[in-house]
């Protein structure tokens, strides 16, 4: 499993596992340092973890095809 997989499962499991669905996986990924970050149209939020893969996938919902506006997040 490539390391952007490995990061999507371990999202899918904190936003399932936690009662703050969202907020936990966002939460994770400033943890971690997550630099990848976006718009994204399904989760109605315009500041998205997003993996960087060839569909700029949603680390929170898994959409992949309505991501705008991407910019790396500087710490």
């Amino acid at each position: 499993m490539a390391h952007d997989e490995n990061l999507y499962a371990k999202c899918v499991s904190i936003y399932e596992e936690s009662r703050d669905g969202q907020s936990a996986v966002i939460a994770y990924c400033e943890k971690i340092g997550h630099k990848t970050w976006g718009k994204c149209e399904p989760c109605e939020y315009d500041h998205s973890p997003i993996m960087n893969d060839n569909f700029m996938t949603c680390l929170v919902c898994g959409h992949s095809t309505y991501h705008d506006g991407k910019f790396n997040k500087e710490k």
